[in-house]
């Protein structure tokens, strides 16, 4: 999910927290004890393929099963809570989340904040649109919008509400999740909605009267993938975080959760 990490100024204080290596406290030779510690991830739930709930209410997606992986790296019990995004950032300086996870992206200026670290995808210069099938608006460019003065909607706080104000004449429309997004483009609330790509491949798979396409992004806003944000609080469970976060990328299993959530049609 593209999603907008604000509050730069409060962060700059935070990243200037230093590192401490992670120490075990048990003997070299003493028997593994059961951990009873939990890592509480902070999410927004809402955002298929990333990170939503099934049809029990259960929350699944890519996401949910890196930060499950990322648990049982760590030998810790998952717990997930469901926020709201611009809750996130707060709660993880202020260390009672520790990490923030769900399709975020992972730009240039959120780099520089030193909370996020790259778990997957590469270099990313295109964004993607949709609208009702009987609205002819295929291969339009954000210049083109503008000029048409298009309503068009997206995730509130998202990367895509700043891409959309670099373009004069779009009414942009902010929404809370991809359902609120999907039902105001297929009830002509707006004229497009735009998220990132794999998002609107799913919505397009089960949302039979929409259509898709892709369409580039300022060279400024070109995303580097996607991040995890971690908490500068607690400097050892960083350390940890981050050389589990490398684990499971050098080992394959976010390669192979990706192949699941990403191509096989979910």
């Amino acid at each position: 999910m593209y999603k907008k990490l604000g509050l730069l100024v409060l962060v700059t204080a935070a990243v200037a927290i230093g590192y401490f290596k992670l120490h075990h406290a048990s003997a070299p030779n003493a028997p593994i004890e059961e951990v009873r510690d939990t890592l509480v991830v902070g999410t927004n739930v809402g955002y298929a393929p990333f990170i939503f709930t099934d049809e029990t209410g259960a929350i699944v997606g890519f996401d949910a099963d890196v930060a499950a992986a990322l648990a049982k790296k760590l030998h810790k019990k998952l717990v997930i809570k469901d926020m709201a995004f611009d809750a996130l950032l707060l709660a993880l300086m202020h260390g009672s989340i520790d990490v923030i996870i769900g399709g975020i992206s992972l730009t240039k200026t959120r780099q520089k904040t030193g909370l996020m670290t790259s778990y997957y995808g590469d270099k990313v210069d295109r964004v993607a649109c949709f609208y009702r099938d009987d609205r002819p608006l295929t291969g339009l460019t954000l210049t083109e919008m503008g000029e048409r003065g298009l309503h068009v909607c997206t995730q509130a706080g998202s990367i895509f509400e700043e891409i959309l104000a670099q373009h004069p004449g779009i009414i942009i429309k902010t929404l809370p999740d991809i359902s609120d997004i999907c039902m105001e483009v297929a009830h002509n609330g707006s004229d497009m909605g735009m998220l990132d790509v794999d998002s609107v491949n799913s919505i397009v798979k089960t949302q039979k009267t929409l259509r898709m396409h892709e369409v580039g992004v300022p060279a400024d806003q070109i995303i580097d993938g996607f991040g995890i944000g971690i908490t500068p609080t607690k400097p050892a469970l960083r350390e940890a975080i981050v050389q589990a976060i490398d684990t499971l990328k050098a080992d394959g299993t976010i390669a192979n959760l990706a192949t699941h959530w990403f191509t096989k049609g979910h």
